[in-house]
């Protein structure tokens, strides 16, 4: 996907927008497109478009240097081409969708079909600069409901870390070892993957633990995944991950908590 793959970054109003061309065909970051559209959940909204309107694009050393991301080589970002894009437009209900698309119409598509680039080029440097200031906006919106949901901080910082950088581009992770929540962690707070409460619960593996876990009540798989019973989620957290390319989610457990059960047991 990232074959003949150039950056134009440009601005609607006084929002940074990237459109990659990707062998002559632009796409854009869909983060970006649900933020001027007004769309609150735009995970969900990017799920339901059809699979020929999205697709990611792998962040490489050619996108870091001309400003795409800065987030490290091999990781995925979500884009979704024009068609994509009006499916998202027809689902906003904000006045600035109509403006909105009128300007990628009549302005940004015909420029770059007849150019092959949108002349704000000169810019691209502030452009920059307000790409990493709004996703430093997603992050502090991002934590701050985390705390309303009265999550430990330590782990809302790190899974909004991640999902920033998933869907933005932007890595804030280096941050995070200054962090005071992340320094200040208290023993009854850690959380871990099974794979590492294995020697704290005195289990062979993961898959031991796994079957614990159902076993007390406190997980159920669905499929192929795991997910956490009512009783098991005061216990736990969603863990985002992304490695070589593909991202998922486990649970993190509460190391202190599981202890005790298990020896209650």
């Amino acid at each position: 996907m990232n074959t003949n793959t150039n950056l134009i970054p440009f601005q609607f109003e006084d929002r940074s927008i990237r459109v990659l061309m990707i062998d002559g065909t632009p796409w854009w970051v869909a983060f970006e497109i649900c933020s001027v559209l007004g769309i609150a959940n735009g995970r969900d909204a990017v799920s339901r478009l059809d699979d020929d309107e999205k697709t990611t694009v792998v962040i490489t050393d050619s996108l870091i240097n001309q400003g795409f991301s800065n987030n490290v080589p091999g990781t995925k970002i979500t884009i979704i081409n024009e068609p994509g894009m009006y499916s998202l437009v027809l689902t906003s209900r904000k006045p600035e969708a109509k403006a909105f698309k009128r300007w990628i119409t009549h302005d940004v598509i015909p420029s770059i079909r007849q150019q092959g680039s949108y002349e704000i080029q000169k810019h691209s440097h502030a452009r920059a600069r307000t790409i990493y200031e709004d996703a430093a906006d997603r992050l502090e919106q991002e934590i701050r409901v985390g705390k309303l949901l009265e999550a430990p901080l330590h782990i809302v910082q790190q899974e909004s870390v991640k999902l920033v950088c998933r869907d933005t581009g932007v890595d804030f992770s280096h941050h995070l070892t200054y962090a005071k929540a992340q320094q200040d962690v208290k023993q009854e707070e850690v959380m871990k993957e099974p794979t590492d409460l294995a020697p704290e619960l005195g289990l062979r593996n993961a898959t031991s633990v796994n079957k614990w876990l159902a076993e007390n009540n406190l997980q159920v798989k669905v499929g192929k995944e795991w997910k956490p019973t009512d009783n098991g989620q005061k216990y736990c957290v969603i863990h985002s991950w992304t490695k070589k390319g593909k991202e998922g989610y486990n649970l993190k457990w509460n190391v202190n908590s599981l202890k005790n059960i298990k020896e209650a047991a």
